[in-house]
């Protein structure tokens, strides 16, 4: 990808504790459990998932794989592209 100084972090997505600074880009991608791996029984997981990233990131651009037929909106960001992908 051409980029330098890159960094990488892992960490809990729903904890809004510690907010990520940084004065250079941010790109959040994330592979939340869901199905076979996790079986959702809260509605709004994956809406309530990406507001709080949203709210700790402050990231650029933020990629999610969620299950076929899940459309999210959010007002800070739009979505640039959608690909179906097989497991």
């Amino acid at each position: 990808l051409g980029v330098k100084n890159a960094s990488i972090a892992a960490r809990d997505a729903f904890d809004k504790k510690n907010p990520m600074e940084s004065s250079s880009q941010k790109l959040v991608i994330m592979n939340p459990p869901y199905g076979k791996r996790l079986k959702i029984k809260e509605r709004n997981y994956f809406p309530d998932l990406l507001d709080s990233v949203s709210a700790w990131t402050q990231a650029d651009r933020i990629g999610m794989i969620v299950p076929r037929g899940v459309m999210l909106t959010h007002p800070d960001y739009e979505m640039v592209r959608s690909l179906d992908l097989l497991n």
